[in-house]
């Protein structure tokens, strides 16, 4: 989640629009469709919901998506983070026209999720080949 806010909050700031969000509503937009889907041993993994910088409170990816048969796979300092929080836990309104909306403006801004999304997943899987071949290298 966090690598879609530090590839977008740049541009963000640059129009005054909402920052560090665009990673929750992406994650809340594929929980949704889980959902609706209603398949009841099908829960929505969140993967690795550390933040990335000081912007943000560590166990803010946690705290935005406390959502119900929903899993989480934050890094352990993050989760100490949360543990160690004294904000109390808030539930969380899951609205469809919210979320809709909120992807609307960002086509509205100029942003193409679709090619952000191609951009991050071309970025991850070079990323993991680098370190896949750094790990063999080592292993010879």
């Amino acid at each position: 989640m966090s690598r879609f806010d530090r590839k977008l909050d740049e541009h963000f700031k640059k129009i005054d629009f909402v920052l560090s969000r665009v990673g929750i509503m992406n994650a809340m937009r594929a929980y949704e469709l889980i959902q609706n889907a209603q398949l009841p041993n099908v829960r929505a993994l969140f993967a690795s919901t550390g933040v990335k910088g000081d912007e943000l409170s560590p166990d803010y990816y946690i705290r935005e998506l406390l959502l119900p048969n929903s899993i989480n796979t934050a890094p352990l300092g993050t989760i100490k983070a949360f543990i160690g929080s004294s904000k109390e836990c808030e539930s969380i309104e899951l609205r469809s026209d919210w979320i809709e909306n909120f992807f609307h403006s960002l086509a509205a801004n100029g942003v193409d999720m679709n090619a952000v999304c191609d951009e991050l997943m071309d970025e991850g899987l070079s990323a993991f080949k680098d370190a896949f071949v750094e790990i063999l290298d080592e292993l010879k």
